[in-house]
């Protein structure tokens, strides 16, 4: 074995009105040469609390990290960039909701989430062309030269929903609103 491995499990349970579920995912691989090794983990945890007959609230929180070297295949090897490293951050995604039932088949549902990424990579070997142009439109020059290159990208998303659920014996109705908030850096 080259030393890759993934690991995985999961953990749930009830407890009366509570209910609860807990999982986890790990992965490492050193790959199949120079600088083509990730590791990945992921954790997430829901959990759903009956809080009266008609009342209900749930919980979701998720953490996901990642960390790799060139995962690019190539058919020479030497092409791969030996500086080539991106990491991924998702610190946490949340969702919060909550359920109510007014009577048999009608139903209020809300639910709002927070969304966190950050994605980043970074090449201290880019190849990139240099071109030179005249006052005339037409190439004068043209050099491979190396860039060092850094790319960071975070993601902040605030979201709501409101759902109206009227089930009827024909026919099911649904009226909801979503709104959602965010920016990229």
């Amino acid at each position: 074995s080259r030393g890759a491995w993934t690991e995985s499990g999961a953990q749930f349970g009830t407890f009366g009105n509570f209910s609860y579920d807990f999982a986890a995912a790990y992965r490492s691989d050193p790959g199949q040469r120079s600088n083509n090794d990730i590791e990945q983990r992921q954790l997430s945890l829901t959990a759903k609390q009956q809080i009266t007959p008609h009342d209900s609230v749930y919980v979701n929180v998720q953490q996901y990290e990642a960390d790799s070297g060139d995962l690019n295949e190539f058919y020479n090897q030497n092409l791969a960039s030996p500086t080539y490293r991106m990491n991924e951050q998702q610190d946490p995604n949340a969702s919060l909701g909550y359920h109510h039932e007014w009577g048999p088949g009608v139903h209020t549902l809300f639910l709002a989430a927070r969304l966190d990424d950050t994605f980043s990579f970074t090449n201290f070997t880019q190849p990139s062309y240099f071109e030179g142009y005249d006052a005339v439109p037409t190439l004068i020059a043209a050099e491979n030269i190396t860039m060092n290159e850094r790319f960071v990208e975070r993601l902040d998303i605030y979201s709501g929903e409101l759902q109206q659920i009227w089930e009827g014996p024909a026919h099911n109705t649904i009226v909801g609103a979503r709104i959602q908030y965010g920016h990229f850096h």
